[in-house]
């Protein structure tokens, strides 16, 4: 309104309370979006229904057609969806910041393909997930493709879920630390056991977080590869191509150590890398390992 002040970071986002260290960059970063003009003064309402409400009072008293009236209390209701959508991805971001990050630096282009996205994500789980990329990228910017997001954008909860699932099949790779998937599609007894089906992997391909080759598989072009368990100090594991074996399977050449029928994509990675996962018990997870070498002529030392 005309000659009113604008209302502050912490009102705009509706948080109803103050921030300071950290969260403060990201609360001034976003705020310069404004994120939803329309409705400023409904963002100090956590209840959607009281907002509606307080909107269409305030609607009924004004002398104006009844179709624009419906019209702006719909309009308000998808926005007021948005929005708390949006901030209650953002409130779930600021406790993973640092003290060092950097949200004054993200990319503004990042910024809004991120805002956009967010405000569609109503389930929990997912918003968990867009607010540690959010936090990831705030502390590092640059991190954090714009891939990730476009995936994101489409994503079900139910294939979040199997993302989850996959990354627990997961070794650290020496030496360089990388993560990467084991996962053996001959063995995928395994996964449906944890709730990960075929149509799962083929809709993670789809958006862009895994590839999948259902026949030769992926290998390493070298000799070993040394490992360890997410939750193991050392890089204790080596896998070594078994000379003993007749070497029959199509898929597999001496030399090079399979990596299995799944692998992240670079979004992927950097999706898996700003998740917390629950890592495999270590003895199942070694037996599946076995079996994983053993299906592909290797061997673990």
């Amino acid at each position: 309104m005309p000659g009113s002040a604008a209302p502050s970071s912490d009102a705009l986002l509706g948080f109803g309370k103050e921030f300071v260290g950290p969260s403060s960059g990201l609360i001034n970063k976003i705020a310069c979006f404004g994120l939803n003009p329309l409705i400023p003064w409904l963002a100090k309402r956590s209840d959607e229904e009281e907002a509606v409400k307080s909107l269409r009072h305030s609607l009924e008293a004004m002398d104006m057609d009844p179709l624009m009236k419906a019209a702006m209390i719909a309009t308000a209701r998808q926005n007021l969806n948005y929005f708390l959508n949006q901030s209650s991805i953002i409130e779930k971001a600021i406790p993973l910041l640092h003290e060092t990050e950097r949200s004054q630096d993200v990319d503004e282009e990042w910024l809004s393909r991120f805002l956009d996205g967010a405000k569609h994500v109503s389930s929990d789980e997912v918003r968990t997930i867009w607010a540690n990329i959010l936090a990831s990228e705030c502390n590092e910017p640059g991190t954090i493709p714009k891939s990730i997001l476009a995936a994101l954008a489409s994503i079900e909860i139910e294939t979040a879920r199997a993302f989850e699932i996959l990354a627990k099949f997961v070794i650290q790779l020496s030496p360089y630390g990388l993560p990467n998937l084991v996962i053996d599609w001959n063995q995928n007894f395994v996964l449906r056991k944890f709730g990960v089906s075929f149509a799962d992997i083929l809709e993670l391909s789809r958006i862009g977080l895994v590839s999948w080759s259902n026949e030769n598989g992926f290998n390493f072009d070298v000799e070993q590869v040394t490992f360890k368990l997410p939750l193991e100090s050392d890089f204790c594991h080596t896998f070594v191509y078994d000379v003993k074996k007749p070497h029959h399977k199509f898929y597999t050449q001496q030399g090079r150590i399979s990596r299995g029928n799944v692998v992240f994509t670079p979004a992927g990675l950097s999706l898996y890398q700003t998740l917390t996962v629950e890592p495999l018990d270590a003895t199942d997870f070694m037996a599946y390992l076995n079996t994983f070498a053993e299906s592909y002529d290797l061997l673990i030392k």
